[in-house]
């Protein structure tokens, strides 16, 4: 069985929440067909798994971990994002930041239960 097809399947799962934890990796994963076309593949995908969680009042998040790379196009990771949050730990919490997030400042944080270090 291809990636493809296991994140095919996910489209059509009904839950409350899917969260996939590295699509630099998922990107890679898929057919070596060639970066463009694998990035074409996961774009498309990603904006199908959009579609299906807001029609069925769910959440779909993407995790993408920054890289060097300095290019930034409407085909990268960040590019396919409906909504982008920056996530960093500050001592004992994780803060998040969004410009476009209705949060005082644009930024909110939670408590970390644990040292992020282990």
């Amino acid at each position: 069985m291809r990636p493809e097809d296991y994140l095919a399947g996910m489209v059509g799962r009904e839950s409350e929440a899917v969260l996939i934890d590295d699509l630099n990796a998922v990107l890679y994963l898929l057919s070596p067909a060639g970066a463009r076309s694998r990035m074409h593949h996961l774009s498309a995908f990603f904006h199908l798994l959009s579609y299906a969680a807001r029609a069925n009042n769910s959440l779909a998040i993407g995790i993408v971990y920054k890289t060097d790379s300095k290019a930034l196009s409407a085909r990268s990771l960040t590019g396919i994002s409906d909504f982008q949050v920056e996530g960093e730990v500050v001592g004992n919490e994780l803060l998040f930041r969004s410009p476009k997030a209705d949060w005082p400042g644009g930024k909110f944080s939670v408590p970390l239960y644990f040292d992020p270090s282990t």
